[in-house]
């Protein structure tokens, strides 16, 4: 008898750790579903807005700096 054959198997996804953003647009913010939606919905702002301003300073930098 084969042990494959009992086995569970566990599908593993990035997918599957992001939080429900529906939940945001529905006002939901008391369920944990909710709470974690608005912390990763902040970190993703805080990591594109300060993307955007390395890029803009990065550009002015490099009108000053010549190689």
């Amino acid at each position: 008898m084969s042990m494959d054959s009992n086995m569970d198997t566990t599908n593993y996804s990035l997918t599957k750790l992001l939080p429900e953003f529906s939940r945001l647009w529905a006002g939901d913010f008391t369920s944990p579903e909710g709470l974690s939606a608005v912390f990763i919905a902040l970190l993703f702002g805080l990591a594109i807005f300060f993307s955007v301003m390395s890029v803009i300073n990065y550009f002015r930098a490099s009108r000053h700096v010549r190689f």
